[in-house]
């Protein structure tokens, strides 16, 4: 298993170098007039989770109290109606309406061009070894496609970690609050929603 703080250099090496950003062409932009985007956000199966007992020594992490760890969150965000998939495709339309730059359809039927989101990655992470609270981990891709199924353009978006823009919360703050949980992946997902619809 890779050591804690290596795992997060890995993870800002590899997302450096793995942005999906597909100009579009000329005359694909000419035509674009709106879009419709799909409401079945493709997601990752499994929550990423590093917390700071990751980071303990194992004598340590025996002796202490026990804290609430990725499972807990996960599952306490579910049983509170707080999903990630919901959270990206509100925050994803709320951004590509405020651009202006496309009419945005209220139904994936009114429009030729059919932008789809996938959440590659979602979770809570340690801001760095120090560190006892919890920052939100999100990326997600954003595409379109137009009427014969051809992607016309890509985009995507990332927080890490390292320079994370979400205040960072206790473990068992977000355990015990969920609204928290909700705030720090909205928070996450706002500013990726953001950069992305700018990116078009």
């Amino acid at each position: 298993m890779l050591k804690p703080w290596l795992s997060l250099l890995l993870m800002g090496a590899i997302s450096g170098g793995c942005a999906t950003t597909q100009n579009m062409a000329a005359a694909d932009r000419q035509n674009l007039k709106s879009i419709a985007i799909s409401p079945d956000v493709n997601k990752v199966e499994t929550m990423y989770y590093s917390g700071p007992e990751d980071w303990a020594p194992p004598l340590v992490t025996l002796l202490r109290t026990r804290k609430p760890i990725g499972e807990d969150l996960e599952l306490q965000a579910l049983s509170n109606n707080i999903h990630i998939d919901q959270i990206a495709l509100e925050e994803v339309t709320a951004a590509f309406k405020s651009t202006g730059k496309v009419t945005v359809e209220a139904g994936t039927a009114r429009s030729a061009n059919l932008l789809s989101i996938r959440i590659v990655q979602y979770g809570f992470s340690v801001p760095n070894g120090f560190s006892s609270k919890l920052v939100p981990m999100l990326r997600i891709n954003c595409s379109i496609t137009d009427s014969t199924g051809r992607v016309t353009w890509k985009g995507s978006d990332y927080v890490l970690p390292l320079g994370n823009p979400v205040t960072a919360e206790k473990p068992e703050d977000l355990y015990q609050n969920p609204k928290l949980i909700e705030h720090a992946w909205r928070s996450a997902a706002k500013v990726i929603a953001t950069n992305i619809a700018n990116q078009l």
